[in-house]
């Protein structure tokens, strides 16, 4: 019996030491240590809950700063912006105006514009990269209409680049879908040779070709239910290369937008003066 005591108090002794340990291990400054690992090995949801699991204890700025990073990383922007918005220590106001004019800016908003009032920004290099940030959103809209608006605020050898985007944008590569399909109906696969698509332009041409001559042979050899199965082969596959040209311009436009603005958005992100790599980096 007394042995059974003394087992007892040293369980217990060793369970209180291990929950002691525990507690000491789940502390909001390792919590915060931890979260910043997470972040800097881009488990950014995980990050994101521990900023949000501390802010709800501490009602910190910086974790909520940090936690709305953590959205912007992952794109998801209107958490981003809800919790950016609802920062209220002025230290952060030039970050976090930067930061949701950047949102902007990928997300192509209106808001754009009005977040890049001078009067926000105190310095002259701050306000110079707000300045940048709402052109390159002009360029991304293609409505740059001179070229010396991106001299002034560009260095020069970024000057014909964003210049070639800014045209490309506002005259983006398209093919007409009504034109893709007149020229399927005309001749067989052209339509899909106009979007690109050239081996499936010459399949199609052969085998509505190759239908349309059986159906030829059998009319002049007097076969009627081969004409009829051959000639219904032939509208059939006409009408779905006809279909499929259509589809396949609209296609083309759709993936040539989406392309470019994939360049686009390498090209800023291999500059870091366009936006200053600090603001993705969570406050310590």
């Amino acid at each position: 019996m007394k042995r059974t005591a003394v087992f007892v108090a040293i369980m217990l002794s060793m369970a209180s030491s291990l929950f002691c340990q525990e507690a000491s291990l789940l502390t909001n400054q390792n919590r915060k240590l931890f979260a910043a690992y997470l972040f800097e090995n881009r488990d950014y949801l995980r990050a994101a809950e521990e900023y949000t699991f501390m802010n709800a204890q501490e009602q910190n700025d910086t974790l909520l700063y940090n936690a709305g990073l953590c959205y912007f990383k992952m794109a998801e922007f209107e958490k981003a912006n809800a919790m950016l918005s609802s920062l209220s220590n002025q230290k952060f106001q030039e970050r976090t105006r930067l930061l949701q004019l950047k949102i902007a800016l990928m997300q192509k908003s209106s808001a754009l514009d009005s977040l890049s009032h001078p009067e926000f920004y105190p310095t002259p290099e701050i306000n110079q990269t707000y300045k940048r940030l709402s052109i390159l959103n002009q360029i991304l809209n293609g409505t740059i209409e001179s070229r010396a608006t991106i001299e002034q605020n560009f260095n020069r050898e970024d000057v014909s680049s964003l210049q070639n985007f800014n045209n490309s944008f506002a005259h983006p590569k398209k093919k007409s879908p009504a034109a893709a399909a007149l020229l399927s109906a005309l001749i067989p696969g052209a339509g899909k040779i106009y979007t690109g698509n050239y081996g499936d332009g010459v399949t199609a041409f052969l085998v509505t070709g190759l239908f349309a001559y059986l159906t030829v042979e059998n009319v002049y050899h007097g076969h009627p239910f081969r004409t009829w199965l051959f000639g219904s082969l032939a509208a059939f596959f006409n009408a779905g290369n006809i279909y499929g040209s259509f589809i396949s311009a609209r296609n083309y436009n759709v993936e040539n937008a989406h392309h470019l603005e994939n360049d686009y958005d390498t090209y800023l992100n291999e500059r870091d003066y366009f936006v200053p790599k600090e603001i993705e980096e969570p406050f310590k």
